[in-house]
């Protein structure tokens, strides 16, 4: 079951963050930075990521009691938004909910490039946000939440690896091969946010009576 679990998360989780598939975009908003000046931007922007993530898994939930919003509710409204996400990946576009081109513009215009958009909303945004909630949402107990805890810092390791490796992994893989992993990105997280609708709609139609 923990073997199940950390699979499940880390697979959905990794899909959304997508390192490989930010590449492109980190490689345009950092090319005018040194290489030392580059790993500290890169250090930045997953810590914070890693941190964000982590408030949301560990008190979103109190957060939705104080305005008294249900599991259920979120998974239908959660599993919407990441879809759409999915759908734009299998589209081989960036999600638009992570970055803007004004986004973009802004961030060559200071230094916090490694807080916004790089840490928040490319690496940490909705979708991610969504899914560590969901999964933490799913298991009461203290062994499955520590494992989804544990699967954050392991995505947040994995996509500072391949940051750092940017460039070697473009070399290698190009363009053409950053879409084709987004799409298969996308195809994964498709399936999650299925799953979590239904899911969302089950308990909502008992909480109200129907089934």
């Amino acid at each position: 079951m923990i073997v199940e679990i950390f699979i499940a998360a880390f697979a959905t989780i990794i899909s959304i963050v997508d390192p490989f598939g930010i590449i492109p975009v980190f490689k345009g908003l950092t090319f005018h930075y040194s290489l030392e000046e580059r790993r500290t931007i890169i250090k930045k922007s997953v810590t914070f990521a890693l941190i964000v993530l982590l408030i949301f898994a560990i008190f979103g939930y109190f957060i939705f009691s104080f305005f008294g919003i249900t599991i259920d509710a979120f998974k239908v409204a959660g599993g919407i938004l990441v879809l759409k996400i999915a759908f734009d990946m299998l589209q081989g576009e960036r999600p638009k909910s992570k970055m803007t081109k004004e986004d973009e513009d802004e961030a060559y215009e200071r230094e916090a490039i490694a807080l916004f958009p790089l840490g928040v909303p490319l690496l940490a945004g909705p979708g991610a946000i969504t899914a560590v909630m969901i999964y933490m949402g799913r298991f009461g107990g203290i062994e499955e939440r520590i494992v989804v805890l544990g699967t954050i810092f392991l995505v947040m390791a994995v996509t500072y690896v391949v940051l750092i490796f940017a460039d070697k992994i473009f070399d290698r893989i190009g363009r053409v091969g950053s879409m084709a992993i987004m799409r298969l990105m996308g195809l994964i997280l498709a399936a999650f946010s299925v799953q979590i609708i239904f899911e969302g709609l089950v308990g909502l139609l008992k909480t109200a009576g129907i089934l």
